[in-house]
Formats: C-alpha cells, sequence, structure tokens
C-alpha cells in the first residue's frame, strides 16, 4: 500500500519537494496505517497522483486496532479539482470514513476521525 511512502510508527516531515506521478494500491504517494504515525506536509507539491484501488491520490489513512494516525497539510498545493494535475479519485481518503479534496495553499489536519 503506497506508491511512494507508508508511515507505521513515525512521526515525518516532509518540506518543500514535489510529489508527482505516483500510482499505487490505497494512498498512491503516502499510506499512515497500523501504528501511531503522523505525517507532515510542509509548502509541498502533491500533484498528478493517482490511486488504483480505491483511496487518495495523495494520501489514504487508516487506525487499525484503535491507533492514532494523523496527516497534516501546510501550505501544500494539491492540484486544481478536476484538472489534469488534480490527484485521482480524491486527494485524502480516511478508511471507514470520507474522501477529501484540497487545491493550492491547503492548510488541513485530518486523523481517523476526519480532516479540518
Amino acid at each position: 500500500m503506497g506508491g511512494g511512502s507508508a508511515a507505521d510508527t513515525v512521526c515525518t516531515t516532509i518540506p518543500s519537494v514535489t510529489i508527482s506521478g505516483a500510482a499505487g494500491a490505497g494512498g498512491a504517494y503516502i499510506a499512515a496505517n497500523r501504528a501511531s504515525a503522523t505525517v507532515e506536509l510542509v509548502g509541498t507539491l502533491v500533484r498528478e497522483n493517482a490511486s488504483t484501488s480505491g483511496g487518495g491520490g495523495a494520501a489514504y489513512l487508516t487506525s487499525w486496532w484503535g491507533n492514532a494516525v494523523s496527516f497534516v497539510s501546510t501550505g501544500c498545493d494539491f492540484g486544481a479539482s478536476g484538472s489534469a494535475d488534480d490527484n485521482a479519485p480524491s486527494n485524502v481518503f480516511i478508511y471507514g470514513g470520507a474522501s477529501h479534496n484540497y487545491g493550492d495553499a491547503a492548510t488541513f489536519a485530518c486523523s481517523a476521525r476526519g480532516c479540518l
């Protein structure tokens, strides 16, 4: 799961990079699952990624066994909704919950309960 990065028990910050063109089951680039995992993106371009079997084109979050999983975006570009640079089928997917889409300069935080 995750075409580029998987987080089990880790806290990681990914600053000012481009995450583009990844494809994978679940989260095309970031899959945060199984244990307490936090992934934070800061000023990052996250576009043109695709999930091949449901989930989010940029990130897929699960909270198996009641563990805390979080995903934070600070000023990131997730592509324009419905355009060629968008992530597919959505940007962030929370297992058992909903899909969330974001655009340019997006600042938000997600947990297994949802995104704010």
